[in-house]
């Protein structure tokens, strides 16, 4: 016999059992185990206790919030036995007058016994029959992002997302996205000027060309994919046809200059200089073009027995591309008599771009601003044109990645059939800022390396984590790196982006924080920052079990 403090407890619900057998004071039958209305006596007078019934507990899956409830003896209190099958149980005792109990918190997945006793009069029942009851695990679950096209989809502030997972963004100006994402599936061309896009795509096989006569500055808030072509080359210059006319020199895009023209009346005549401030000095006396300068001299054109070649154009423009501009065209070579002379090669055009991602370059992929090639003389007896000079590329972002072709080259100088040929263009300016991981080819080589230090802070958020019919969630893991001065804090968020799980280290069980185990959808926050402005923590993967029915 045990003595037992008991808890008031609310009635969930309540059996009432009939009597189980009656009694005189004289020593009657007694009462059965089955729980009576009243008490009954043994032979000696002493009470005997009735065994309460229970009543079964149906099945469930994931969780269960189960209501233990039995037949009543009268004036009894109880002691409840719950527990695992085959593990410590817990004791609950339960007041007279109340038949059930309702655990606080639900149950999980396994499979339950319990039973209940009676207690009247310093007298214990037998335990009832042991029951039981199972609740179903549910089908697990899984979210995880591990590659940049998964971390892609998140809201991303101020991030960087590329082949090592989500980093810092670098201090790049991705513009406003105004003009929404760029993708190019099939030939097409893009105007010079500035161009504010969300993300920049070339498909594989596919060239874009530069329009207009202004630079191209691309701004991207997302990645820059290329893996076709981005082209600012200069055209080259028209070939000389004889007894027709001259070869016209090349018309520059993008912020390239024009090559000069060719000459076909005359004896000799001098060809036309190119444009720009490198430009290609004209042929004369059945003399080629010269080349145009750039980041060098231009070429000069050939020396023969009608002169000693004519001087290539000046170099111009620093390396830094503070003076942000293209190429200069060729100088048309010397014609006359019918012989027409070939034109200048237009200068490479400028492409900058910028990216608040990451810019890659695949194997298939180009960037090219070339200067044209100088035109030829025909099958005549005169000058070629002089190649125009290579242009200006630009590429900034904290992660810079080619895998393909990066190229600024000079066009080589056109042809003549007496030996006069045009002399050839100046390589551009190739400037880039951020890490360079090249496998490719960049010519010239890059000319000037820019800071691209990381920012102090952003972050990355997963859109709405919602599991149709969710049992519950499960282990939260993640892997970072994360270097001395920077910090990386991983916060659960409600569908509303509260704040219900802060600081969640990598390896918690969800279901053990109150607050995320009763929310049916949640969102996963990265909060990285640095005070160190060249380093950068690092969000390599992250991975969130669940389950649902």
């Amino acid at each position: 016999m045990r003595a037992r403090a008991f808890v008031g407890l609310f009635v969930l619900s309540a059996a009432c059992a009939t009597a189980g057998g009656t009694g005189g004071d004289d020593g009657g039958t007694t009462g059965t185990d089955g729980g009576s209305g009243t008490d009954a006596k043994t032979g000696d007078g002493s009470t005997s206790v009735g065994t309460p019934q229970p009543q079964s507990v149906a099945n469930g899956t994931c969780s269960l919030d189960p209501t233990f409830a039995w037949s009543e003896v009268k004036g009894a209190s109880y002691t409840l036995e719950y527990g695992l099958q085959n593990k410590p149980q817990t004791d609950v005792p339960v007041a007279a007058g109340t038949t059930s109990y309702k655990p606080a918190s639900s149950l999980g997945a396994g499979t339950y016994t319990w039973r209940v006793q009676a207690h009247l009069g310093g007298n214990d029942s037998a335990w009832s029959a042991t029951q039981t009851f199972t609740i179903a695990a549910g089908t697990p679950g899984t979210f995880s992002q591990s590659q940049s096209t998964d971390f892609a989809n998140n809201t991303n502030t101020q991030v960087s997302v590329g082949s090592s997972g989500v980093t810092l963004a670098g201090s790049v100006d991705g513009g406003n996205g105004t003009d929404g994402a760029f993708n190019a599936t099939s030939n097409t061309t893009l105007a010079g000027g500035t161009h504010d896009f969300t993300s920049f795509t070339i498909a594989s096989g596919v060239t874009v060309t530069v329009t207009g006569t202004s630079p191209l500055v691309i701004k991207s808030q997302g990645a820059v994919t290329i893996n076709g072509t981005l082209s600012a080359a200069g055209p080259a210059g028209g070939n000389g046809v004889t007894f027709s006319t001259y070869g016209a020199g090349g018309i520059g895009i993008g912020g390239g200059a024009n090559g000069g023209n060719g000459v076909y009346i005359g004896s000799p005549a001098n060809g036309s200089p190119g444009s720009g401030s490198g430009a290609g000095g004209a042929g004369t006396n059945w003399q080629g073009g010269s080349g145009a300068g750039y980041a060098n001299q231009g070429g000069n054109s050939a020396a023969t027995q009608y002169g000693s070649g004519i001087t290539g154009g000046s170099s111009y423009g620093s390396a830094d591309l503070s003076q942000f501009v293209g190429g200069s065209g060729g100088g048309g070579g010397s014609g006359g008599n019918s012989c027409g002379s070939g034109g200048g090669g237009a200068g490479g055009g400028a492409i900058e771009i910028s990216s608040s991602q990451s810019i890659t370059i695949s194997s298939s992929g180009s960037i090219l601003a070339d200067g044209g090639h100088g035109g030829s003389d025909g099958t005549g007896n005169c000058g070629g044109g002089g190649g125009g000079s290579g242009g200006a590329i630009w590429l900034a972002s904290a992660s810079v990645s080619n895998a393909g072709n990066v190229s600024a080259q000079g066009g080589a100088g056109g042809s003549s059939n007496i030996s006069t040929t045009g002399g050839t263009g100046s390589v551009g300016r190739i400037r880039v800022d951020g890490t360079l991981t090249n496998t490719g080819t960049i010519a010239p080589a890059v000319g000037y390396s820019g800071s691209t230090n990381y920012l102090a802070s952003g972050t990355t958020v997963t859109p709405l984590i919602q599991p149709t019919k969710l049992c519950g969630w499960g282990v939260l893991t993640y892997v970072t790196t994360i270097p001395t001065s920077t910090t990386l804090v991983v916060d659960v968020l409600d569908g509303s982006n509260a704040v219900i799980g802060p600081a969640v280290a990598s390896g918690t069980d969800l279901s053990t924080i109150p607050a995320i185990a009763n929310a049916t959808m949640i969102k996963l926050r990265a909060s990285l920052a640095t005070t160190a402005p060249t380093s950068t923590p690092v969000l390599g993967s992250w991975s969130l079990a669940y389950s649902t029915q």
